[in-house]
C-alpha cells in the first residue's frame, strides 16, 4: 500500500459513518481527526489547520453551513479545501454550500472508491494551487530583491559619501579648523547619518511589507483597543514639527486642523503622514507653500497635504510606486521613492485610503482618509 500524506478533519454526527470514513482514509495513510458537530469542527479546524475538511451538512447544534461560514471567516482556515457530505434529498443544499465556499460534495450513500477519488482530487488540486502560489510569491520576492539590490548602492552612496568625505576632512585637518567649523561639519555628518538610518529603516519596512504582499495579507487587519488615535491634531502637529525642522522650512507650512479620533494607531498615522509630508518638502522649493488641512466626514477624517512644487504629470502619477523617482535629474533632494509606497501599503492594511491629484509644475495634493472610531 502506498501511504498518502495529508491531515483530514472529518466532521460527522453519525458515529458509525464517521468511523467508516476514518477507517478508509487511515488505511490509505492519511492522518485523521474527528468531530461530531460544527462546534467541535470549528475548534479543531482552528487548532489543527488540517489539509482538508470533510463535513456533513445536517448536524445538531451547529450544522455544516454554519461550520463552513466560521471556517471561511478565519484567514488561516479559509484556504482549507472543504467537502460536504449530503443525502439525495439535500441536492438543493449543494447550491447553498457552493455559494458559501464549499469546494465539492459527496452524495450519500457513497462507496470507498468515490470517497478516495474525491479526497485525492481535492488534495492534489490544493497542492498544485499552493505550489503555483509559492512559485509566484518566490518570483515576486526575487523581483523585490533585484530592485532593492539595484537601488541600494546609489541610494546609500549619497549619505555615506557625505559621512566619509567630511569625517576624512576632520580626521586630517581638524586641528586647523575653528571649533565652530568642526561643529558645523559634525552636524553635517549627523544629518547624513540620520538620513542613512531612515533609508535603512524604510528598506527593512518595505521588505517586510513586500513579504506580506506575497502572502496576500494586505486586507485590513482586525482592530485592537490600542489601534486608536485619540487626537489627530496632536499627532499631526508633532509630525509637522519634526519634518519641517529637518528641511528648515517651518515658515512654509500652513495648517487648518480639525481635531478628532480615528481608528488607526498613532504609530501608523504618524508614519503615513510623515512619508507624504516628507515628499511634499522633497519635491518643492524653499518658499513654496505646503498646506495641511483636515476635515471630518461621515465615515472618518480626511487629511489633505498639498504642496506647490514640481507636481506630476498623468504618466508620472500612474508610475507611483516603490523605487520610482520623479524628476530625479532636476531635483537636489534624492530619495529612494519608497515613502509613498510604504504609506500606501500601510493605509491599505489599516483600512485607510489615499488619493492623489496633481498638475505638472503646479501642485501635488494627497488626501488620506482615516476611518472613524466605531461607537460601541
Amino acid at each position: 500500500m502506498q501511504h498518502k500524506s495529508g491531515h483530514i478533519l472529518v466532521v460527522e454526527d453519525d458515529i458509525i459513518l464517521q468511523s467508516q470514513i476514518a477507517e478508509i482514509l487511515q488505511f490509505e495513510g492519511y492522518t485523521i481527526s474527528l468531530a461530531s458537530n460544527g462546534f467541535e469542527g470549528v475548534k479543531k479546524a482552528f487548532d489543527l489547520l488540517p489539509d482538508l475538511i470533510l463535513s456533513d451538512i445536517s448536524m445538531p447544534d451547529c450544522n455544516g453551513f454554519e461550520f463552513l461560514e466560521q471556517v471561511q471567516s478565519n484567514q488561516k482556515t479559509s484556504i482549507i479545501p472543504f467537502l460536504f457530505l449530503t443525502a439525495n434529498s439535500d441536492l438543493e443544499s449543494v447550491k447553498t454550500g457552493k455559494t458559501l465556499g464549499a469546494d465539492d460534495y459527496l452524495l450519500k450513500p457513497f462507496d470507498q472508491e468515490e470517497l478516495l477519488l474525491s479526497v485525492n482530487n481535492r488534495l492534489n488540486k490544493s497542492l498544485r494551487t499552493k505550489t503555483i502560489a509559492k512559485k509566484e510569491a518566490s518570483q515576486q520576492l526575487e523581483q523585490v530583491r533585484y530592485t532593492v539590490s539595484a537601488s541600494m548602492p546609489h541610494e546609500f552612496r549619497t549619505p555615506l559619501s557625505s559621512i566619509l568625505g567630511i569625517s576624512e576632512l576632520l580626521r586630517d585637518r581638524a586641528k586647523n579648523y575653528k571649533p565652530s567649523k568642526v561643529s558645523e561639519y559634525s552636524e553635517m555628518i549627523f544629518d547624513a547619518g540620520k538620513r542613512l538610518e531612515r533609508l535603512l529603516e524604510n528598506y527593512v519596512l518595505y521588505t517586510n511589507l513586500a513579504f506580506e504582499l506575497d502572502s496576500k495579507q494586505t486586507s485590513p487587519e482586525p482592530k485592537g483597543i490600542w489601534d486608536v488615535t485619540e487626537s489627530i491634531e496632536f499627532e499631526i502637529d508633532e509630525v509637522i514639527d519634526i519634518v519641517s525642522k529637518h528641511y528648515d522650512r517651518k515658515q512654509d507650512v500652513t495648517t487648518s486642523i480639525t481635531d478628532g479620533s480615528v481608528s488607526v494607531s498613532s504609530t501608523i498615522l504618524r508614519k503615513i503622514v510623515t512619508e507624504i509630508l516628507d515628499n511634499a518638502f522633497k519635491f518643492s522649493e524653499v518658499g513654496d507653500r505646503i498646506q495641511i488641512i483636515t476635515s471630518i466626514v461621515d465615515d472618518g477624517i480626511l487629511v489633505k497635504i498639498k504642496d506647490s512644487g514640481c507636481g506630476m504629470s498623468i504618466d508620472e502619477l500612474q508610475k507611483l510606486g516603490a523605487f520610482v523617482q520623479l524628476n530625479r535629474d532636476h531635483r537636489e533632494q534624492q530619495g529612494s521613492g519608497l515613502g509613498f509606497t510604504i504609506a500606501s501599503i500601510l493605509a491599505q492594511k489599516n483600512g485607510c485610503k489615499i488619493e492623489v491629484k496633481s498638475e505638472k509644475n503646479s501642485y501635488c495634493e494627497v488626501t488620506i482618509h482615516f476611518p472613524r472610531v466605531d461607537e460601541e
